[in-house]
């Protein structure tokens, strides 16, 4: 493998060169519990989270969660969410929806942020 980082590419053998993609902001963003949160059992619960920047420069902007299923925790979700242009102080709503209660620890990934556009109405 060949890499040519002034020009942003790499070439593998004989091949052609391959242009390297910039990461976007929004592509790298995470969200995550700001702290251990007991969820009762067949309830939906209120729990605070962080977003997790790439860089300290980072802008805010409007995102929605991915609705999906909590890995480690039996029937837990977290519910599809639009948050505003920060990276802390925020809520998302986590279905327990086991007949067991769990705990969501902090630092637990919640899952991939997606950009969102927001459209102004007159």
């Amino acid at each position: 493998m060949l890499s040519d980082f002034e020009a942003q590419r790499i070439r593998f053998g004989d091949g052609g060169w391959i242009a390297l993609r910039q990461e976007t902001e929004a592509g790298c963003r995470r969200l995550y519990a700001e702290r251990d949160v007991v969820l009762p059992p067949k309830r939906k619960t209120i729990v605070s989270v962080r977003v997790r920047r790439s860089t300290t420069t980072a802008q805010t902007f409007e995102t929605v969660t991915e609705s999906l299923k909590i890995s480690n925790l039996s029937r837990v979700y977290n519910s599809r969410s639009v948050l505003h242009a920060k990276f802390s102080e925020l809520n998302v709503r986590v279905v327990n929806a086991d007949d067991r209660k769990h705990v969501l620890k902090k630092g637990a990934g919640l899952g991939k942020l997606e950009h969102a556009e927001v459209i102004e109405t007159k």
